[in-house]
């Protein structure tokens, strides 16, 4: 009697042990679905902006934590991180920039793969991190400011493309040592992601001035003709040009001249709206496509760039350098018969621009049908320029 109540508690521990490895490989199967799930949605879009909200709100949602940052590597060629998106926090972007020399990012590029002196390829705790720059006499890092509770890398093929930090559970519990292998796991799916991105990135954009290359400038110059034909809305174009520039150059120098062109870049990106395309169209030309937008309403943000650069003080002399520009704008009032070809469409932008060279510089000028006439008779008036 007494071997056959043994047998039964043995028998029933044993259904309890299969119990519970049965709900450890359920959960971890949940977890792999959750995964494939997640794969699929942030692999939707290469829009590094929208990729950065999928990523974080997909964490908040798989993590159920707090808050949330993403660091990415923002310059390539300066080794430079940045915070990119925070959610859940007082703001969401804190300006932190994280430098090639910062032991951070040195202790995770020395070496990834030896953690006996370095940080390696997984996910750690926030106090572990802590605990390992402390040993060196480090009591501050750049990213205390994000309230961590999880910093993982986010490792591409052969790079790092920045870092996911993570703040406490909303339930105010702890992460496990468990949840650490699958936060890595979630943040190698999103470095693939964010790696795929940055090489769209590198082939849409013009690498000196960080705007949109000539080629993509004219692809979606055709996409953005055609829906305004499908849907009966209005798209406007600027066309914009460093006056004299030539000139600048031959007396300040080419380097110079880059620095204006990159600062320059940098003003009419954070002047236009984020639907708008900047684009640079080549030497000291510029771009942007204004989805949705009258003449009127883009000659108000054409007048605003063109403020925007003329009180500009441009670095790199002794004193500051100033420029100016000329802008010229045309405008796509879309019928389904519409016969104006993008080429059309960027003559006539081009001919205005060329109407405020003409006209004294310094100045924004719309397209009108009288634009190329006015333009015949200046020059027959002054043949010789």
């Amino acid at each position: 009697m007494d071997n056959d109540l043994e047998n039964i508690d043995n028998i029933l521990k044993q259904l309890n042990q299969a119990d519970s490895a049965f709900n450890h490989y359920e959960t971890k199967i949940m977890k792999l679905k959750n995964l494939l799930e997640v794969t699929k949605i942030i692999n939707s879009t290469l829009e590094e902006d929208k990729l950065a909200q999928i990523i974080l709100y997909s964490c908040q949602g798989q993590f159920l934590v707090q808050n949330a940052t993403l660091i990415l590597l923002e310059d390539t060629d300066k080794g430079l991180f940045e915070d990119h998106l925070s959610i859940g926090l007082e703001k969401d972007k804190f300006e932190v920039k994280i430098t090639k020399d910062s032991p951070l990012l040195k202790a995770f590029y020395s070496n990834p793969d030896d953690e006996s002196k370095n940080l390696g390829k997984k996910a750690y705790f926030y106090s572990e991190i802590k605990k390992f720059f402390q040993n060196q006499g480090l009591d501050a890092l750049e990213t205390d400011v994000f309230m961590p509770d999880v910093l993982a890398p986010l490792w591409g093929k052969n790079s790092l493309y920045g870092f996911l930090i993570l703040g406490k559970k909303l339930d105010s519990t702890s992460f496990e040592r468990e949840d650490l292998s699958y936060i890595f796991q979630f943040t190698e799916l999103a470095a693939i992601s964010i790696e795929n991105a940055k090489l769209f990135e590198m082939a849409i954009m013009d690498r000196m001035t960080r705007l949109y290359n000539h080629q993509y400038f004219k692809n979606r110059l055709y996409e953005e003709m055609e829906r305004s034909k499908r849907y009966q809305r209005t798209v406007s174009l600027m066309f914009f040009d460093i006056d004299h520039f030539k000139s600048f150059n031959d007396t300040y120098g080419h380097q110079q001249g880059d620095i204006v062109l990159k600062a320059t870049s940098g003003l009419i990106k954070t002047t236009v709206r984020k639907t708008d395309i900047p684009a640079r169209y080549g030497g000291e030309e510029f771009a942007v496509i204004l989805p949705e937008t009258s003449v009127e309403e883009a000659f108000k943000v054409g007048e605003k760039i063109r403020k925007r650069i003329e009180a500009f003080e441009y670095p790199g002399q002794e004193k500051p350098l100033h420029v100016n520009i000329s802008c010229g704008i045309a405008e796509f009032k879309a019928t389904e018969d519409s016969i104006l070809t993008p080429t059309d469409f960027v003559e006539m932008s081009d001919q205005a621009l060329y109407f405020s060279k003409k006209n004294g510089r310094n100045q924004v000028t719309i397209y009108t049908d009288e634009i190329p006439e006015k333009l015949k008779n200046m020059k027959e008036e002054n043949p010789g320029h």
